[in-house]
């Protein structure tokens, strides 16, 4: 049990420190010139999954992608769970904006349980009670985030 304070706090502020880390980095991408490999990656990724025009489309997206992650996780299969860590990002980043100015409530609601499963995606060996735990929390929140306009 003790193990599990310091593992938890640990994970949550792994997250935060990485995904600080992403953001930086996304704005060094956007002031350098597109590559021809960035701008195929750009062009792939939309063929795949729809821009999402809502917060109500977006969180539809984010919790098929849980779903996904949940079957991942009790599997065992850490590379897929990290893929859907980073589609769930994606996801999140295109009507998060949205949802920090209208509800920031919300956003805190989302970004908790968000950072746990960024962290915990990129542990070497998955916490599958800290894993599902979040992914349930973030389902719960991402229906609330459903009924928003």
């Amino acid at each position: 049990m003790k193990m599990f304070k310091v593992i938890v706090p640990a994970v949550f502020a792994a997250s935060l420190t990485l995904t600080a880390c992403g953001t930086q980095e996304a704005k060094k991408a956007d002031t350098q010139p597109a590559t021809s490999s960035s701008q195929a990656a750009t062009t792939t990724s939309s063929h795949t999954e729809p821009a999402a025009s809502s917060p109500s489309e977006g969180a539809k997206a984010m919790k098929q992608t849980l779903a996904d992650m949940k079957t991942q996780v009790h599997a065992d299969h850490a590379a897929k769970v990290k893929e859907g860590a980073d589609k769930l990002e994606e996801s999140w980043s295109k009507f998060e904006d949205g949802i920090k100015e209208k509800h920031p409530d919300l956003y805190e609601k989302v970004e908790k349980p968000l950072g746990i499963i960024q962290g915990g995606a990129k542990a070497q060996k998955l916490d599958k009670t800290v894993l599902s735990k979040s992914i349930d929390e973030l389902d719960a929140v991402l229906t609330d985030v459903e009924k928003t306009k």
